[in-house]
């Protein structure tokens, strides 16, 4: 037991191939699979990609049942869980799984943010007005209650108000890595 965990504490690479001798052996400098089905997201902190949290794939995998299979029960003969999630007068429900879905088919497209610790002292100190200047200006740039050529001149307050000085702070834990 004390080799695993050896193995796991001390050299995390290593982590993501499963168990050394059981998942993959070394041929000089490469991994070599054994064969053993091993998934990457096993073992390992929570939070890292080598997670002990869950397969990825479970909350997609859940929306898709969802759908796909609630979605053939006839209605007289849905649970109270069923019904709640297919009987929803505003659509939110169905949006929201089928939104969820779409964030997590596409997310290899995206970019995924690399900040992974606590707030800055601007973002706790400036954070609530800065998404508050930036929650109100998307609305009206969608909603057309201010115009388009008014974005430039919101970034210029965003940045006035503390946003400059927390994507500085961003920017220097960046460069501390």
């Amino acid at each position: 037991m004390t080799d695993w965990w050896d193995q796991l504490w001390h050299d995390a690479w290593r982590r993501m191939h499963g168990w050394e001798g059981c998942n993959y052996t070394w041929e000089d400098d490469k991994v070599v699979p054994t064969g053993t089905s091993f998934q990457n997201w096993t073992p390992g902190p929570v939070g890292t990609r080598g997670s002990g949290f869950l397969d990825p794939k479970t909350p997609g995998n859940n929306i898709r049942y969802q759908l796909d299979e609630w979605g053939k029960i006839p209605p007289e003969e849905r649970d109270a869980e069923q019904e709640l999630f297919f009987d929803d007068p505003t659509g939110v429900a169905i949006t929201n799984a089928e939104s969820r879905l779409y964030i997590l088919d596409t997310a290899n497209e995206g970019v995924m943010t690399k900040f992974q610790r606590l707030p800055t002292e601007t973002m706790i100190e400036r954070g609530v007005d800065l998404n508050k200047l930036r929650d109100e200006s998307m609305i009206g740039f969608i909603t057309g209650e201010k115009p388009l050529s008014g974005f430039d001149a919101y970034v210029e307050q965003w940045l006035n108000l503390g946003g400059a000085q927390m994507t500085d702070e961003v920017n220097e834990w960046w460069h501390s890595m």
